[in-house]
């Protein structure tokens, strides 16, 4: 693999590879630190978590959902691709959960992995954070590894670790219905708690019914197995996050 992909050299395919990229990556990085030294306290207060997605930022985009949070986005693709009250309250969700082991299928550029590790590690004794893309553009993580357990499986897909047993699986790769039902058989039926992004993104439904498809089937498959739980602040048709607690209760 070429390590400059690593480093936030222009090879790793960031947008805006200048000025405004230096500084949000360094943005990031003292975001992630704000994070890992602060009081629980802190780390339970939903104001001080929206203000640390501020700090890691929103990718640049023209997608309308957004239009409630451009004092979130950056102008180069770094950050996270998430609603952030969204994210925040799926963090407050897990917040008190024992979670030794997370696994991340799409970490992209790393912004919702790098400020995730350091909220699991300081709130619910995280030990190791696995990483799993089909592509290494995966932002400062020579840095990251100093400071957070992440373990990178780049390039790989959720095919390469089937059957592994983390405490959480969150879900964010390919969006069709095919790979986020495989994704799922290959790790999600096998972690005490499977999260899943975009599961309200019809802009998906040309992919044999994506993601909202697999959903809805899950929540008719396992609805009499185990507590489901919806996060969803940006109307009927736009990201939202499903939590499934398969082996522990609400």
């Amino acid at each position: 693999m070429d390590r400059a992909c690593w480093s936030g050299s222009p090879t790793a395919g960031v947008r805006c590879a200048g000025r405004n990229f230096e500084r949000e990556r360094i943005r990031i990085r003292q975001t992630v630190q704000i994070v890992l030294a602060a009081e629980e306290a802190e780390l339970a207060d939903r104001g001080f978590l929206l203000e640390a997605v501020r700090g890691i930022g929103i990718p640049f985009n023209i997608w309308a959902g957004y239009s409630a949070y451009h004092g979130f986005g950056n102008s180069s693709d770094l950050g996270m691709i998430q609603v952030p009250t969204e994210y925040v309250d799926m963090l407050l969700v897990l917040r008190r959960r024992r979670i030794r082991t997370f696994c991340e299928i799409g970490v992209d550029f790393g912004g919702f992995t790098a400020l995730t590790a350091a909220y699991l590690k300081r709130m619910c004794g995280l030990e190791e954070y696995h990483c799993v893309d089909v592509r290494p553009r995966f932002v400062d993580g020579e840095f990251y590894e100093r400071i957070l357990p992440l373990v990178f499986h780049v390039p790989a897909t959720s095919n390469d670790l089937c059957g592994r047993a983390f405490d959480a699986v969150f879900c964010d790769g390919d969006h069709s219905y095919w790979w986020t039902k495989r994704d799922f058989l290959n790790l999600g039926r096998y972690a005490r708690i499977f999260c899943l992004h975009d599961i309200k993104a019809h802009e998906y439904d040309n992919l044999e019914g994506g993601v909202t498809r697999f959903w809805a089937e899950f929540k008719e498959s396992f609805r009499d197995r185990c507590s489901i739980l919806e996060i969803s602040h940006s109307g009927p048709d736009w990201m939202g996050i499903g939590i499934a607690f398969l082996r522990e209760p609400l």
